[in-house]
C-alpha cells in the first residue's frame, strides 16, 4: 500500500536538508566590543586580569573601560539565565579562541525522542458535551437526525437541547475556519467511532515524528472492553501510513472521572520515564506531545495536585514538574476543545478533534529544533518578586531606609567591600532569597529587602547588573 500522498505540509524531520551558516567569533566564543579596535576575547586570562585590576587606576581611560567591560561580562547573566551564574561559564581556555562549552555539539532533532499521548474521543472524533450523560458522538446518523428534527417540538427539554447542540455543531466552523463550511466535514461514518479525516491526521503526526517516537494510548479506550475499538483504530492508522502501526504503550489503568484524573495519569507516565530506572534518566532530550480534550473540559482553573490548570502553559508546566530537574524535557498540549453559544444562549462544548488549527500546532512542535533544557516552573511568590525587585531597587534609599535596619545596612556595606567576586555573588543570592521569603508578608517586605540589596551593592556598581538575575 502506498504511503500518505498529501504530506507536503507535514514532512518528517528526516526529509528536510539543513544548511547551517557558522560564524566563529561571537558564536563559538564570547567577544566584547572595543570601539575602533578588535573585539576583546573573553578568555580565562583576560577575565582573571580584569578581576585582578578591580579598583585600580589604569594608564588611560580606554584601558579602564576595557577592564570595566570585562568585569561586567564576567558577572552578567546570559539571556534567560540558562548558563548558570554568568558568562564566566563560557570563557575560552588560555591559548584558545573557542569555548569548549559553545563548541560542544548539543542535542539535534534526531537525538530527541517524541512521546505522543493520544486521547480518542474528542481528538479522533467530534464529541458534544451532554450534561450528566455521555458525550453525543457527532456521526452521520446523529447529524442527519438532528437536522431533520430542527424546529420540531420534542418530548422534553433535554432532547430539544441535544438536537439544538447537534444542529449548531453541524453549522459551526472550527477554529480558524480551515475545514470548509462546518464540523460536518469531520463526522464519523455510521457504525464507526472514528473520523477518517482525523485518523489520517494522527497518521500524519506519527509519520512527522520520525523513527524516534513512541505513541501512548491515554484514552479510556485503553480499558479491556474497548480492545476491539483499538484494533480498528490501529488498522485505520496503518492504512493511512502504508505500514503497520500499533500503540507502543498505555497509561496506567485508572478510574478517570474528570480532567485532573487524566492529566495526573499522563504525569505519572512522564515521571516513570524520567525516574532513575526510566528510559530518560540520563537527561537525553525528550518531547512530550499531548493530544487531549480532557473530557470536553475547558482549562478554566481546575486543580491537579497543587497546580491550577488555567491554560495550556499551566498544564505543560505540570507535566514538566513531574520530571526531575535534571531531565531534558519539552512539553506541548494540543487541547482539542471548542465552545460557543447558540443564538438562544445555549452553551455548546465540543471535543473538536484534530482540526487544521490543532493539527498544525502538533506538527510545528514535532518539527521544531530540540529546545534547551526546560527548568521546572517557579513558585508563584518567586515569580512575583522577580518582577518586583528590578522595579523597586533603583528607588531612593538613604532618606527612606527604616532606622531599625540602618546599622545592619552599614555593617553589610562594609563587609561586602572586603569580599572577593566569588564570595560576593552568593552573598547577593542570599539577599535576594531573603526578599523572596519576606514577600509572603506583602509588597512592603519585598521592597525593604530590595532596597537593602541595592544599598549593599552600591560599593560595587557592577553588582547591580546581577540583581535582576538573582531572583
Amino acid at each position: 500500500m502506498a504511503p500518505l500522498a498529501d504530506m507536503s505540509d507535514a514532512g518528517t524531520v528526516a526529509d528536510a536538508e539543513t544548511v547551517i551558516f557558522v560564524d566563529i567569533d561571537g558564536v563559538l566564543n564570547v567577544g566584547v566590543k572595543d570601539q575602533d579596535d578588535a573585539p576583546l576575547l573573553f578568555n580565562d586570562s583576560n577575565r582573571e586580569f580584569a578581576l585582578g585590576q578591580r579598583g585600580r587606576r589604569q594608564a588611560n581611560k580606554h584601558d579602564e573601560d576595557c577592564v570595566q567591560k570585562l568585569m561586567s561580562v564576567a558577572t552578567q547573566c546570559p539571556p534567560s539565565h540558562e548558563e548558570g551564574s554568568s558568562y564566566s561559564d563560557l570563557t575560552c581556555a588560555k591559548g584558545s579562541h573557542v569555548s569548549q562549552v559553545l563548541s560542544k555539539s548539543g542535542p539535534s532533532v534526531a537525538d530527541a525522542e517524541t512521546v505522543i499521548f493520544v486521547d480518542v474521543d474528542g481528538v479522533l472524533n467530534v464529541g458534544v458535551k451532554d450534561q450528566g450523560d455521555a458525550p453525543l458522538l457527532f456521526n452521520d446518523s446523529n447529524r442527519e437526525f438532528a437536522l431533520s428534527q430542527r424546529g420540531r417540538r420534542l418530548a422534553n427539554k433535554h432532547d430539544e437541547d441535544c438536537v439544538q447542540k447537534l444542529v449548531s455543531v453541524a453549522m459551526q466552523r472550527p477554529p480558524s475556519h480551515e475545514e470548509g463550511s462546518s464540523y460536518s466535514g469531520l463526522t464519523c461514518a455510521n457504525g464507526s467511532h472514528l473520523s477518517q479525516v482525523l485518523a489520517k491526521r494522527l497518521a500524519q503526526i506519527v509519520q512527522a515524528a520520525g523513527p524516534r517516537k513512541s505513541v501512548v494510548l491515554s484514552s479510556n479506550w485503553r480499558k479491556p472492553q474497548h480492545a476491539h475499538r483499538v484494533r480498528k483504530l490501529e488498522a485505520e492508522v496503518s492504512r493511512h501510513l502504508g505500514s503497520e502501526f500499533a500503540f507502543d504503550a498505555r497509561t496506567r489503568p485508572a478510574e478517570e472521572r474528570c480532567a485532573a484524573d487524566r492529566l495526573r495519569c499522563i504525569g505519572d507516565y512522564v515521571e516513570s520515564l524520567c525516574s532513575p530506572t526510566g528510559r530518560f534518566h540520563d537527561g537525553r532530550p525528550l518531547r512530550l506531545l499531548v493530544l487531549e480534550d480532557f473530557f470536553i473540559t475547558p482549562l478554566d482553573g481546575w486543580s491537579c495536585g497543587n497546580s491550577t490548570i488555567d491554560s495550556t502553559a499551566a498544564a505543560e508546566a505540570y507535566l514538566l514538574n513531574r520530571a526531575p530537574s535534571s531531565a531534558n524535557v519539552a512539553a506541548k498540549l494540543v487541547h482539542t476543545y471548542h465552545e460557543w453559544c447558540t443564538p438562544s444562549g445555549l452553551r455548546v462544548q465540543v471535543g473538536a478533534g484534530l482540526t487544521n488549527l490543532f493539527f498544525k500546532q502538533a506538527i510545528e512542535f514535532i518539527s521544531a529544533p530540540v529546545p534547551c533544557k526546560q527548568q521546572q516552573q517557579p513558585e508563584a511568590n518567586a515569580s512575583k518578586v522577580k518582577t518586583l525587585l528590578p522595579q523597586v531597587a533603583p528607588s531612593m534609599l538613604s532618606e527612606d531606609i527604616v532606622a531599625s535596619k540602618a546599622v545592619d545596612l552599614v555593617k553589610a556595606n562594609e563587609a561586602l567591600k572586603a569580599l572577593t567576586v566569588s564570595e560576593a555573588l552568593p552573598q547577593l543570592d542570599k539577599t535576594c532569597s531573603q526578599a523572596l521569603v519576606s514577600s509572603a508578608a506583602g509588597p512592603s517586605g519585598a521592597m525593604m529587602d530590595a532596597r537593602w540589596a541595592d544599598y549593599i551593592t552600591a560599593a560595587w556598581p557592577w553588582l547591580s547588573m546581577y540583581l535582576p538575575c538573582a531572583a
